[in-house]
């Protein structure tokens, strides 16, 4: 693996929580959750799949 990738992977869980943190808090209010699924990261660690669906405002 490279210097590109090392870094890459060194990075990766700090912008997945920020993304996680700043971007999901625009989720527009007309997303319906479907259905969660336990899963693991690349890491080993436990996580979650969060599928959803679109809601036609009325």
């Amino acid at each position: 693996m490279g210097l590109a990738g090392a870094i890459a992977a060194h990075l990766a869980p700090d912008l997945g929580s920020s993304a996680q943190k700043y971007l999901t808090t625009a989720i527009p209010f007309n997303l319906t959750i479907a259905r969660i699924f336990p899963t693991q990261d690349v890491w080993g660690r436990n996580a979650y799949f969060v599928g959803v669906g679109w809601q036609e405002l009325q």
